[in-house]
């Protein structure tokens, strides 16, 4: 197979679906990932296609199509650990917690971000870390935990405030 074709494609397409996303183009999108994710499963470029299986999830997610987001992202949390990727494996995890959160299962939801948080938490990534903190945080809103949800979103506040300082740039 052209495995660098397909490693320069993958990266290609994760880094270009935001933009993607911002100009409507999501079917296009999502077809032009699916097509690589289906010619794309040799190991030697596992961390291009989880790049990849991302974006797809959150290609998926904006289409509302929650299931195979939710697969998209399941994938991509199996292939980081795989390969022992640890902020690979975070930012599946907290993707993931946003599936639960729509779908009502709001323990899961909190499970996984606090997973997510935990690992930003040891990769020393402050600003990932308060990200799945402010998932926890709305993940106990919608509980109608709202003590629960003021406390994260007080530990999410100082993060912001350092951003705005610059003292979180490296």
């Amino acid at each position: 197979g052209d495995l660098p074709g397909l490693d320069i494609g993958m990266r290609m397409a994760a880094s270009l679906w935001r933009f993607w996303q911002q100009t409507g183009a999501l079917r296009e999108a999502r077809q032009w990932l699916e097509d690589l994710l289906a010619r794309g499963t040799d190991p030697g470029i596992g961390s291009a296609r989880g790049r990849a299986l991302i974006a797809a999830a959150g290609i998926a997610y904006w289409q509302t199509d929650l299931g195979r987001a939710r697969d998209l992202y399941e994938e991509a949390l199996d292939l980081y650990r795989g390969l022992g990727d640890r902020p690979g494996m975070a930012d599946a995890l907290n993707s993931l917690a946003g599936i639960p959160m729509m779908t009502g299962d709001l323990p899961l939801a909190r499970q996984l971000a606090g997973q997510a948080r935990d690992l930003w938490q040891e990769l020393g990534d402050q600003w990932q870390a308060a990200l799945a903190t402010l998932t926890l945080g709305m993940s106990s809103l919608l509980e109608g935990g709202y003590e629960q949800a003021l406390s994260y979103f007080e530990e999410f506040v100082p993060v912001v405030e350092m951003i705005g300082n610059g003292e979180l740039l490296d």
